[in-house]
């Protein structure tokens, strides 16, 4: 008995289809750390600090004296975020705003007061511009101590970075960061009267409360600062859609932004296990755009059985994220197993033998032009079916019959 197939443009289950949720940005330091150190003056400079391009930028500077009254970045005034004092060295920590630009902002650090002894820069992209820290805290040691461990409070998403200074009349010391932390800068140059100064920052990402922990190989005074770095929020290319489908033409992969801003575009990463990946395309992004956009990229040679893709979005900047992993299973059946008539066609094509793949199951057929894009597309069981073909413009075009666990059977015809 012959069924007429109604179009229906639905994917079957084989269609591996995730909804990417919105995903939250990190700070993420610019591995620009630098300290200097000297022997105590009314000012402190470093010279031509380079913050790199990127979106929602910040400075932050720690500095130590007897008496510090201003850091400026460029001539601009930046802010004071905590200050704590030991035995009359004031440490202090500032940050400065820098927003977003596609290109780096050099400038000048200048530290002003008195007896300045040390100075670290760093900087990181990322961050709140509206808040962009809170819960500083400090301690400090009056006695010598072999380590420091500060508390921050902070969020899943956010970062705490910190700024240790010690001091002491023994000579050289040391300071290591614990394993779960990453050090910026370390400067152990300045000199105050016989004392001598080292600084040294770090950073951790962020949940709940942050232990900062450094060890100190010797130390009579110290003064450990440190602070939470907040997310910007959601990312600056919102993907809310990424799907695949085994199609006659190979795996096709489709997604979809809501928002861009700053995008590049995206690197098609696959892999054969999900842990090994490699690029095999890059798909140009719209820059920055408020408006829905749609991309596609078909894998004309997938890998025989379990293709497992991602995307890598990149930014001008170079900063990148990674999407949700689908994946597309690709093994083609002896095509023998399913016959098509007549071909060349002029009105109704009959596809033959679907219970011998199909079982009690379903499938879709779909119909592809010479180019790989899909003209129609209808779900199938077994039996024999028969397509109305009449309003196909003459030509070549490609029978894909897909079934629920991914197999695919392809059959070329002519109209």
């Amino acid at each position: 008995m012959m069924k007429k197939l109604l179009v229906q443009f639905i994917y079957s289950s084989i269609l591996c289809l995730l909804a990417h949720s919105i995903a939250y940005t990190q700070p993420v330091y610019d591995n620009n750390g630098q300290a200097i150190g000297q022997a105590g003056a009314s000012s402190a400079t470093i010279s031509n600090f380079s913050v790199p391009a990127g979106n929602d930028r910040l400075l932050v500077v720690c500095a130590a004296g007897t008496s510090i009254s201003s850091i400026t970045f460029n001539g601009n005034s930046m802010t004071e975020q905590i200050t704590a004092a030991s035995n009359g060295l004031n440490v202090h920590i500032f940050t400065y705003l820098l927003g977003n630009s596609g290109t780096a902002t050099t400038g000048d650090i200048v530290v002003s007061g008195g007896n300045v002894v040390n100075v670290g820069a760093k900087s990181y992209h990322n961050v709140n511009q509206t808040t962009p820290v809170d819960n500083p805290n400090s301690n400090t040691a009056l006695t010598a101590q072999s380590s420091s461990s500060l508390p921050v409070t902070s969020e899943a998403n956010d970062l705490v970075c910190d700024c240790l200074n010690g001091y002491n009349t023994d000579g050289p010391y040391t300071f290591n960061e614990n394993a779960s932390q990453t050090q910026t800068f370390h400067n152990n140059a300045g000199t105050l009267g016989g004392i001598e100064v080292t600084i040294g920052g770090s950073q951790k990402a962020g949940a709940a409360s942050v232990n900062m922990d450094w060890a100190i190989s010797s130390s009579v005074f110290f003064v450990h600062l440190g602070m939470n770095l907040n997310s910007a929020g959601v990312l600056p290319v919102e993907l809310v859609d990424f799907k695949g489908q085994a199609t006659a033409a190979g795996n096709r992969l489709q997604w979809q932004t809501a928002t861009e801003e700053n995008n590049e575009g995206f690197d098609i990463q696959r892999s054969s296990d999900g842990r090994n990946w490699e690029t095999i395309s890059f798909v140009q992004g719209h820059g920055t755009t408020q408006e829905v956009q749609n991309y596609t990229y078909t894998d004309k040679a997938p890998l025989s059985g379990t293709n497992y893709y991602r995307l890598k979005q990149v930014d001008f900047d170079g900063a990148f994220e990674y999407s949700e992993v689908i994946t597309i299973t690709m093994e083609r059946l002896n095509d023998k197993t399913v016959d098509i008539f007549p071909n060349p066609v002029s009105d109704e094509l009959n596809i033959v033998n679907l219970s011998r793949v199909l079982g009690d199951g379903e499938g879709v057929a779909t119909i592809y032009n010479v180019l790989g894009q899909p003209i129609r597309e209808w779900t199938i069981d077994n039996g024999q079916w028969t397509i109305d073909v009449k309003d196909l413009p003459k030509g070549q075009y490609i029978l894909c019959i897909a079934q629920e666990n991914g197999n695919v059977i392809s059959k070329q015809f002519v109209k």
